[in-house]
Formats: C-alpha cells, structure tokens, sequence
C-alpha cells in the first residue's frame, strides 16, 4: 500500500494539483491519498481540481476547533501544569480551538501569565496574520 499526503493545498502549484488529479485516476494498486487545504483559502485553480475529483466521491473530513477538555489538556501540557477553568473558557472562546491558536495562546499564558495571554495577540499568531496579509491585493486593505 501507498500513501500520498498533499499538505496546504491551497498554496499548491498547477504541478501539484495535477499530482492529485492522477493519483485520484490511479487503479488496481491501493492507494491513499490525503489533501488537505484551508478552505477559506481555495483559489481558482484547486477549485477547479476540487470539481474534477467531485465525481470519485472523496471522503471529505472537516475539521473543527478543539473543545474546551481538549484545550485544557494542551495548556496544561504547555504550561506543565493545569490553568483554571476561567481561563480554558476564555482561550477556547478566543481561539475558537484552533490548535495552531491555542498553542501559541498557551505559550504566551506560561510565560506571560494570564493577563497577557487573555489580553494579547501571541507573536506566532501576529506573524501568520502578517503573511496572510501580504497575500492580499493592495485593494483589499
């Protein structure tokens, strides 16, 4: 058995996605194959490909945010010790459970304490934002 896995499929290129076009039409051998992709970030050209590999009727897996047992679980795990209920309830409203969120909020709790971590944007969190925003056209800002 193979298994391919396509991480961040939104930033693929035209090569790539032709990578999954085929290894979709792929018969008789068996065959993983995992993609996974941003939605909120599907440009044209994985749309496109996303409508070509709609009739093989992928398995599509959404992904949500933690629940407030799993985000207590990595901010203890991150702070070596366990945070008070109060302050799982707020980085779980903050960061909506997304893991990458909350990893960085949890960081920022262990070694700012809890009234930065509740009141500021961790550093990893201000620089995605910053790539993100870079991608934009200059009209969208």
């Amino acid at each position: 058995p193979l298994a391919v896995l396509l991480e961040d499929l939104h930033r693929a290129d035209g090569e790539t996605l032709a990578l999954l076009e085929a290894a979709a039409a792929v018969t008789g051998v068996p065959l993983l194959t995992v993609a996974c992709y941003r939605p909120a970030e599907v440009g044209d050209r994985l749309a496109k490909t996303l409508a070509q590999l709609a009739p093989r009727t992928p398995h599509r897996i959404a992904l949500g945010g933690l629940a407030a047992d799993a985000v207590a679980t990595v901010v203890a795990a991150v702070c070596r010790t366990p945070a008070s209920p109060d302050t799982v309830a707020a980085i779980t409203a903050r960061t909506g459970g997304n893991p990458f969120y909350v990893w960085e909020s949890a960081r920022l709790l262990d070694s700012e304490g809890a009234l930065v971590a509740l009141s500021e944007v961790p550093q990893g969190v201000r620089d995605v934002l910053r790539r993100r925003l870079a991608l934009l056209p200059d009209a969208a800002l």
